[in-house]
Parts: C-alpha cells; sequence; structure tokens
C-alpha cells in the first residue's frame, strides 16, 4: 500500500514538475514572441512609412522640388534594417519577406539614381523612367506591409495556443479541436469565396475582384478585358437530361475553360449558367483570340449531351464604371446569342 502511494506521489510530483516546466516555458515563449511582434510591427510601420515617402520623393521632385528629407528617411529606415537595429532585426521572419526586402532595397537604390539622373537632366524621358519605378517600388512596399502583416497574423493565432497548454491530456484535446477549427474554417473561407459546383469564383466575389482588377487598371495603365460567356440552350439540356446532367455539363464547361486560361485569368460563375473571365495585362485582340479558343475547346469536347458558348469580349474604358464595363461585354453576348450562338462577338 505504501510502494503504491509513493509510486501515485512520485508520478503526482513528476507530472507538477513537467506543468510547471511547461508554464515556465510558456512564460519565456511569451516574452520573446512579444519582442518578436513588437518587431513586427515596426517592420510593418516602417515599411509603410517607405511606402509613403517614395510617393512624396516623386511628387516633389516632378514639381522641381528636392525631396533630401525624406531621401534621408528612407535611407534611415534601409540602415536599420541592415544593421539590425532594435526593432528591425529580420532574423527569425520568413525567408520570403527578406527577400522582398532585399529587392526593396535594391529598387531604392535604382530610384535614388534615376532621381539623381533626373535633377541633372529633367527631360520627359528621366521623368517617365522616374513614374515608372517609383510606380514599380510602391508595388513593392505594398506587398511587402501584406507579407509583414501577414506572418504578424499567423504568429499572433499560433499565440493563442501557449494559453492552453496546461496538462498533457488538455494539449491533446487542444490539438484536435485546433485541427477541426482550421479545417471548418478553411471549408467556410472556400465556400463564402468559391462555387461549390464549379469551384470559379462566385459572384460577391466576382464584384470585389472587378474592382480590384479595375482599380489596378487605372493605377497602372495596363489593359484589362472581360469575357462573358453562357451555355447554348441550358434549360433544354436539364429539362431533356435533368438538374444533375446539367451539373455535370457545367462542371465539364468549367473545366474545359480553366484549362484555356491562364493561371492569373479570373474565372467567376456570376448565375445559372453565367460565367465571367477577368484577364489582366490583356487587350481586346488578345481577349477575343482566347475566347475563340474557348468556344472551339467547348464545341469539341466528346461530352455527352453536347454543348457550345455564346462569348461577348469587352476592354475596360478608365472612364467607365464597373456597371458600362460589365454591360458592354453582356450586350455582346447577347448578340452571339441572337446572330446564332456558339459565336463570339466584342462590345
Amino acid at each position: 500500500m505504501r510502494l503504491r502511494i509513493h509510486r501515485q506521489s512520485i508520478i503526482l510530483i513528476s507530472l507538477s514538475a513537467f506543468i510547471i516546466i511547461l508554464v515556465l516555458a510558456n512564460i519565456v515563449f511569451i516574452y520573446v514572441e512579444t519582442r518578436r511582434m513588437e518587431n513586427d510591427g515596426n517592420i510593418i510601420n516602417e515599411t509603410g512609412v517607405v511606402r509613403g515617402s517614395i510617393q512624396r520623393i516623386v511628387k516633389k521632385e516632378l514639381a522641381g522640388y528636392r525631396a533630401d528629407e525624406e531621401i534621408a528617411r528612407v535611407e534611415g529606415v534601409f540602415r536599420s534594417f541592415e544593421t539590425s537595429a532594435p526593432g528591425y532585426d529580420l532574423r527569425g521572419i520568413s525567408r520570403e519577406l527578406e527577400h522582398i526586402l532585399d529587392s526593396l532595397r535594391a529598387s531604392w537604390e535604382g530610384l535614388q539614381e534615376t532621381v539623381r539622373e533626373y535633377r541633372a537632366s529633367p527631360s520627359e524621358r528621366n521623368r517617365l523612367r522616374l513614374y515608372n519605378e517609383s510606380e514599380a517600388m510602391w508595388d513593392r512596399t505594398d506587398r511587402t506591409v501584406f507579407l509583414a502583416k501577414t506572418y504578424s497574423e499567423q504568429k499572433l493565432r499560433f499565440f493563442r495556443l501557449v494559453f492552453v497548454v496546461f496538462g498533457v491530456n488538455l494539449a491533446a484535446l487542444f490539438l484536435v479541436v485546433w485541427v477541426v477549427r482550421y479545417r471548418v474554417a478553411g471549408k467556410l473561407e472556400r465556400d463564402a469565396h468559391f462555387d461549390t459546383l464549379t469551384g470559379a469564383y462566385n459572384k460577391n466575389t466576382f464584384n470585389d475582384l472587378m474592382s480590384r482588377e479595375m482599380e489596378r487598371s487605372r493605377r497602372s495603365g495596363a489593359p484589362l478585358s472581360i469575357i462573358a460567356l453562357d451555355l447554348d440552350h441550358f434549360k433544354r439540356v436539364n429539362d431533356t437530361y435533368g438538374h444533375k446532367t446539367g451539373d455535370r455539363v457545367l462542371q465539364n464547361v468549367s473545366r474545359i475553360v480553366k484549362k484555356q486560361i491562364r493561371l492569373y485569368d479570373l474565372f467567376c460563375r456570376t448565375g445559372g449558367e453565367e460565367f465571367i473571365i477577368l484577364m489582366g495585362n490583356t487587350d481586346l485582340t488578345q481577349a477575343t483570340l482566347s475566347a475563340e479558343r474557348i468556344r472551339r475547346a467547348v464545341e469539341g469536347s466528346d461530352f455527352v449531351p453536347r454543348t457550345s458558348l455564346s462569348l461577348g469580349v469587352a476592354e475596360y474604358e478608365p472612364a467607365e464604371s464597373s456597371e458600362e464595363f460589365f454591360a458592354r461585354a453582356d450586350r455582346a453576348l447577347y448578340e452571339a446569342k441572337a446572330a446564332g450562338r456558339n459565336l463570339v462577338r466584342v462590345g
């Protein structure tokens, strides 16, 4: 009996010691991670300073004023990163973010050289170079801020785990809850943005993507086109073969379309048999060729029942709204329908 009690005492003492070690380890972890999160905050703030300073530098220089104060401010930020000054330590962050910061530093050196050349010779060519390089660097700083925020948020989520480790059983239980939680969250996130039948972006996400791509096109001057497509006689397919077959037709067409477009083209389902493709850096001629390629691929599919597409194409004009942009492609689509279907028309 005493031996049994002694063994139980040893087990309890060992378990208590283990829990104490876990608590101490968590205290150390909290302290270290708190310092790292402060460091991440500085990286986000100072990179944001660089982003804002770039715009001020270019505006002042193009207006004929020297932006030496802003240049010195940006140079000081990069110098702090290089020397790992307190609050600027890049160790422990992701390699991707390190590489982007290195690229940002190289872009900054190039921009400084362009500023010097513009001051020496304020020609139209140098003016255009200064503007383009500042835009490119602004995009990189924006990406850097986004990544730094993302990694900081990931650390913050992981930080919650520390407060749950009170014993082996609770830790195991928390692990199960954590896995289930993030799987469910991932599914909910996907369902919020994607059409569950076809895997295309859903209509709500399409509206957000449309606004984002239009803003990017206005800012960069790059062309933006959309292809509106609609399955021909789809109601007849549902009435003749049933809705399950209709769903398989939609899935088959979606697979074909995805194979014909680029990885960064945005494929969205906006209605029952209606889809939209957002194509950045694509002018009207290129988009029309893509639409024709999609039309032929669907027409040549051996899937039964056979189906075809009518497609309308439009290129974005900076002065128009998203509704006007979409309406031109939609009108072109219905022109294709009116002309006999299985056609591509331009709006």
